[in-house]
């Protein structure tokens, strides 16, 4: 436990403990009325959450792992079904039925094509005033950190870089459900519609 009266030190620590996370953990996508990226890691850290407590609850997950696993490639599935509709295809790139079969999702990574008029900050602050949460796609590439300790290198990885620009990730977790996977859908063709 730490206990401090300097705000300086209580946002390192909060960064500190959450991998080098700018922010500390607060996932907030407003700051007066200001979209924000809360992915950013400012410095070098570590997580520190494995106390007894996790480490029993996460030991539990074993005994339902298989079903947790199907869970989420049965979202999955029905993400990829449900945004393979004309046009919303035309828009973004999403995984395949091969990369499903081969992947136990947490999030679903969706990148969003250069040929397309989506704009990523507009997108998502879209899907947050409909109730589907996002994150950007986190490559390391541009991360304040690692510019720190390697300087500008997001030019020599050109699909990270692209990456960076375009893509976002959505749930598709086991708490999730065929239903929400079709109301994501649903509000991915809204927007096109509106826009066309």
């Amino acid at each position: 436990m730490v206990e401090c009266d300097d705000k300086d030190l209580i946002d390192y620590a909060r960064s500190f403990i959450s991998h080098g996370r700018m922010y500390g953990g607060d996932f907030t996508k407003f700051d007066k009325n200001k979209w924000q990226d809360r992915f950013l890691f400012s410095s070098v850290g570590s997580l520190y959450r494995a106390d007894c407590l996790s480490a029993a609850l996460g030991n539990s997950q074993f005994t339902r792992v298989l079903d947790i696993i199907l869970k989420r490639k049965t979202n999955a599935l029905a993400l990829t079904k449900r945004l393979s509709v004309s046009g919303v295809v035309e828009h973004f790139i999403f995984p395949d039925y091969k990369y499903i079969d081969n992947c136990v999702f947490q999030f679903y990574p969706i990148k969003i094509k250069r040929s397309s008029f989506v704009q990523r900050e507009q997108f998502l602050q879209y899907l947050y005033e409909n109730k589907i949460d996002s994150r950007v796609l986190l490559s390391l590439t541009n991360q304040p950190a690692i510019k720190k300790l390697y300087g500008g290198i997001e030019d020599n990885y050109p699909f990270s870089k692209e990456c960076n620009k375009y893509g976002f990730i959505i749930g598709c977790h086991q708490g999730l459900n065929v239903e929400d996977m079709e109301y994501i859908g649903d509000i991915f063709e809204k927007y096109i519609r509106e826009r066309e």
